[in-house]
């Protein structure tokens, strides 16, 4: 059987998945890595053809057209996502879901970025989001 990837994610590092698996694994989400690979590579087209198109999908869109729960595994498939991109140096995908009424990410979201050192000092959430909105469009567009 062929499987046809769109945007290179059959090529999704491998060591950078493992080193964010191991990372949640330390929490008390304690993801399976046959549970979590799969959604994470379901995410990625999904979530990099709304950052081409600098659109937003909702938490509860994106977890449906996963099949996932949506407040408490999601955010483990959005975190692995973010990890794995900063790793590759990209900026961080998974902001392109948010609260479907505020149209921005959660605060834990935000607790990443600064984990990662991805925000510059000082900056509100909005600029914040806005920043990386434009990174992300110029990445995938």
């Amino acid at each position: 059987m062929l499987i046809v990837c769109q945007f290179d994610v059959c090529n999704m590092d491998e060591d950078h998945f493992d080193e964010a698996l191991r990372f949640y694994q330390r929490t008390k989400y304690n993801p399976r890595r046959e549970t979590l690979r799969p959604h994470v590579k379901n995410a990625y087209p999904i979530l990099k053809q709304y950052a081409a198109d600098r659109e937003l999908i909702g938490y509860k869109k994106l977890a449906d057209r996963l099949g996932t729960d949506e407040r408490r595994y999601l955010s483990v498939i959005l975190g692995t996502i973010s990890r794995i991109e900063d790793k590759s140096g990209r900026p961080p995908l998974s902001a392109v879901a948010v609260q479907k009424n505020l149209r921005i990410p959660n605060d834990r979201f935000f607790d990443l970025i600064n984990q990662l050192q991805y925000s510059p000092v000082g900056a509100t959430k909005d600029e914040i989001f806005e920043q990386i909105r434009d990174d992300l469009k110029d990445e995938w567009d």
